[in-house]
């Protein structure tokens, strides 16, 4: 992100060299005792000209992870008759009076000051409103995952958040983050998870001030899943995986490029090896290490008794599978870090 100009530099962040989007990517854990590189653009402007000293101090806030971080716990531990099940019966009665499948900040103000304790998004250091839309619809096609509509409505929804702190002037364009939600078809059981990765992208402002979710549009940019493995959204060039850049096309591709991708990078049969030959099965990292392979084994079939191992290719979507990758590739750097 932008962090500040001082004596005319503007200072542009990166958590990758290659990164095409002007944002800094927050959704990215970093285990304890490991060490993150940042690459920074410097742009001199004509205040900087001449020989002085300046100080340039970083500061690195929460962006769109809080929201976030609230929005799963409303989803997965919310009382009845609170939270999540006073959500779902908004959804529900609004879908059966009209057919709306969200509700918005601006639709519904007292319902979201219940559900959060408060939207304010810490911003290189200044706290700024987030206006939010939630979405309930089917994404992927899957009827046995995510959630129902009771009565008559669609099954197998996803929960999309869209969140934006930009001026919200109707008819202009803001940036908007979008994360998918759903439940019941990885090793987390019945608990939702997020879905793909927190994209981001663009939409315009209704009339109301809301955000115009139907005509979201993603930013072209690289995403990393786990070490090696990197994949395009909305990119001007390349194979249909590439060039999504609706929710729906990111949530529901089947990425045979990624796919082969993880078979390449063995990443499957390298953990596979550490669990079995490490004498240390009580250390915390290898714990972590061994639940994240068995969170996963519903994307991967064993074969030859463990001499290799493939994607599952036939039943889940890329987003299905970052989910997993991503907490795998967490749980191997840790382990990386204080053991290997």
């Amino acid at each position: 992100s932008q962090i500040g100009v001082q004596d005319g530099i503007s200072i542009i962040t990166k958590d990758q060299i290659s990164d095409s989007a002007a944002t800094f990517n927050t959704n990215d854990w970093i285990p304890p005792q490991t060490e993150r590189d940042f690459y920074v653009t410097y742009t001199f402007g004509k205040n900087a000209q001449g020989a002085r000293t300046t100080q340039v101090n970083f500061k690195f806030d929460i962006r769109m992870d809080a929201v976030h971080d609230e929005f799963l716990m409303l989803l997965n531990y919310s009382k009845p008759g609170e939270g999540y099940y006073e959500m779902t019966a908004v959804l529900d009665q609004l879908y059966a009076q009209s057919g709306a499948v969200s509700i918005s900040t601006e639709s519904h103000p007292e319902l979201f000051a219940k559900m959060f304790t408060d939207l304010l998004v810490n911003i290189d250091g200044e706290e700024k409103q987030a206006s939010v839309v939630i979405r309930r619809e089917n994404m992927d096609k899957d009827s046995t995952s995510g959630d129902n509509y009771s009565g008559s409505g669609p099954n197998g929804c996803e929960y999309t958040l869209y969140i934006t702190v930009d001026s919200k002037i109707p008819g202009q364009k803001a940036t908007v983050y979008a994360i998918a939600y759903s439940r019941g078809a990885s090793g987390m059981g019945d608990l939702w998870y997020q879905v793909g990765e927190l994209y981001e992208g663009t939409a315009p402002v209704k009339s109301d001030g809301s955000i115009d979710y139907k005509n979201w549009v993603a930013t072209s940019k690289t995403y990393e899943i786990a070490n090696g493995i990197y994949y395009k959204v909305a990119a001007p060039n390349g194979d249909q995986y590439d060039i999504m850049k609706t929710m729906e096309e990111l949530i529901s591709a089947v990425d045979q490029d990624i796919f082969n991708d993880i078979d390449n990078t063995n990443i499957f049969k390298k953990v596979y090896d550490i669990l079995r030959n490490n004498p240390n099965p009580n250390h915390p990292a290898v714990m972590g290490l061994q639940q994240a392979f068995d969170d996963a084994s519903i994307f991967y079939r064993n074969l030859n008794n463990g001499q290799e191992f493939k994607v599952v290719r036939d039943k889940y979507t890329r987003a299905e599978i970052i989910f997993a990758l991503k907490n795998i590739q967490k749980a191997l750097d840790y382990y990386y870090q204080t053991i290997g």
